[in-house]
């Protein structure tokens, strides 16, 4: 288990300024998204896969073009290039989300859980145990995995949230679960793992 005293300088000074007097850290989460269940580091495999595919395409779109002259031919390389720069896009967005769940580390503490942001301190959030309906977790590789948190305004019902916080990649998810549930029971509170239908 990933202790605050492991964590870089730049980690362990952000973990120390968001915590306040007397709160402990039961849990420590460091995202990996490339060994998030959805794989491929979120969006990278789908980038991946178009590309591939769009690399079939120009390759004997271009081969034909080569071998025939025709100016239909060149019509299709063109499309091949418009297709090959929108995977590049998709393969850029990937490769910013994936920089961005980097900066962030997540903590269950005896007193709430907290996303830290290291890029945008602004977008951290902290969510008490009376905002948390649920933790539906999703394990992965080498107990690496995912977590959907279901929150909202104290008082709202698991199946009336409208409000999720996705913490993705990230180490020991049965331990995060296992301090989740003792975070909400010591405020009296039952912790859902699974996230209610909307016809329950």
């Amino acid at each position: 288990m990933i202790r605050v005293a492991d964590l870089s300088p730049e980690r362990r000074t952000a973990v120390q300024a968001a915590l306040v007097p007397g709160e402990v850290v039961r849990w420590i989460g460091l995202p990996d998204p490339s060994k998030s269940p959805g794989g491929g580091g979120q969006g990278f495999t789908p980038a991946y896969v178009w590309l591939g595919i769009v690399g079939v395409w120009q390759a004997g779109a271009l081969t034909a073009a080569l071998a025939s002259g025709l100016a239909v031919a060149w019509y299709y390389v063109a499309v091949g290039c418009v297709f090959m720069a929108l995977g590049g896009l998709f393969y850029r967005r990937a490769l910013v989300e994936h920089r961005a769940a980097q900066a962030r580390l997540h903590l269950v503490t005896d007193r709430r859980l907290l996303t830290i942001d290291l890029a945008d301190l602004r977008a951290s959030l902290a969510l008490s145990p009376a905002e948390i309906a649920y933790a539906e977790p999703t394990f992965g590789r080498q107990g690496h995995g995912d977590i959907e948190i279901g929150h909202g305004e104290p008082g709202t019902l698991a199946w009336d949230i409208e409000m999720f916080h996705h913490i993705r990649g990230v180490g020991d998810v049965e331990a995060a679960i296992k301090a989740l549930r003792r975070l909400l029971a010591e405020h009296g509170r039952v912790l859902l793992t699974v996230a209610p239908d909307d016809d329950d």
